[in-house]
């Protein structure tokens, strides 16, 4: 059983004080996704003999970008983000056709299938698009952490009467996920946080403390659920 802040701010903007998780985000991350193209001079070549990466890099991420929205459309849970893009400092200027790019895009689903489809589309696209700006963009997968569901279900009566409402905690990734993949019982609860994680101004109040504090207590009395 994990205790946690939620990282975002749902549960705020729900003014809901904590709720049960039914749900963890698996992650397939592209780490070391790179674009090489070539370098030239920004007034002397025209675009049909540029090698541009950080356009076909752009145009990649805005694809993925119109990906998301589609499967949004279609019910999927889904968020991808590129934490990282940069080009080589050393090289890079503000008359340069930059020649290379680094980058990362990170998919996140309660869904493996969902992720798979994503992952997939990210490399077709990146051949596609790759081929159409003139560079070679390389994607590769080498982080991945699989998606809880429904950690403790039946842990549901007990944990409500506390205060907490039962919803699709479908948020970060947490090491409750681990557990479940392995066939552990798991369970988590959220506490309201609506100023993120990882940053000085992350918190939680001790009121909404003490009422999933109670309703962690619940669960565990109840457990295992008859």
């Amino acid at each position: 059983m994990e205790l946690h802040i939620e990282q975002g701010p749902t549960l705020a903007a729900e003014r809901l004080p904590a709720a049960v998780v039914t749900g963890i985000r698996g992650c397939k991350r592209f780490r070391n996704a790179r674009c090489v193209g070539q370098y030239g001079h920004s007034g002397a070549v025209n675009r049909p003999h540029r090698h541009d990466a950080v356009a076909a890099t752009v145009a990649l991420l805005h694809h993925m970008e119109t990906i998301w929205l589609q499967q949004e459309r279609a019910g999927a849970d889904l968020v991808i983000t590129s934490g990282e893009l940069y080009t080589d400092p050393v090289m890079h200027g503000p008359s340069k056709i930059a020649g290379e790019t680094h980058f990362v895009i990170d998919v996140r689903s309660v869904s493996e299938d969902t992720m798979n489809v994503v992952a997939a589309e990210a490399r077709q696209a990146a051949a596609r698009i790759g081929e159409a700006y003139r560079g070679h963009l390389r994607p590769r997968r080498d982080q991945r952490l699989a998606a809880g569901r429904d950690g403790q279900p039946a842990a549901r009566r007990p944990a409500e009467p506390a205060g907490t409402t039962v919803r699709n905690g479908e948020r970060a990734g947490h090491d409750a996920a681990v557990f479940a993949k392995m066939g552990i019982p798991t369970g988590m609860i959220f506490v309201r946080n609506e100023y993120g994680s990882h940053n000085p101004d992350e918190a939680m109040t001790l009121d909404d403390f003490g009422v999933a504090t109670r309703a962690l207590l619940g669960l565990l009395l109840n457990f295992p659920p008859s």
